[in-house]
């Protein structure tokens, strides 16, 4: 009842078509890998601003004043705003505000 039957035949060898066409030549495995690199990257670019924030909040309790700027950190990198753009915003309202007169008399 529980006895193993034998088998007679070899048992086929199993091969994978695929990885024969991927490494059977090298310059295809150099033209996939820039394709791997980029889809890398944009999946990257898409988790780390919330990975930045989930950092943040974990450690808020610990340390308050590294949680708030990883935190701003992710909530600015998620909204697409860079340095350069907040410098330019406080340009624009400091020309808006406008500046003190000069005192000197000419």
């Amino acid at each position: 009842m529980f006895s193993r039957y034998r088998k007679d035949t070899e048992p086929e060898e199993i091969v994978d078509s695929t990885s024969e066409e991927i490494f059977s030549d090298p310059e295809d495995l150099i033209t996939a890998q820039p394709e791997i690199v980029e889809v890398v990257e944009k999946i990257s670019v898409i988790l780390s601003p919330y990975f930045i924030v989930l950092v943040g909040l974990l450690l808020y309790k610990e340390n308050v004043y590294i949680a708030n700027s990883l935190i701003l950190i992710g909530i600015l990198s998620l909204l697409k705003i860079s340095w350069g753009d907040i410098i330019g915003f406080f340009e624009g309202l400091k020309n808006f505000l406008g500046r003190a007169p000069d005192d000197t008399i000419d």
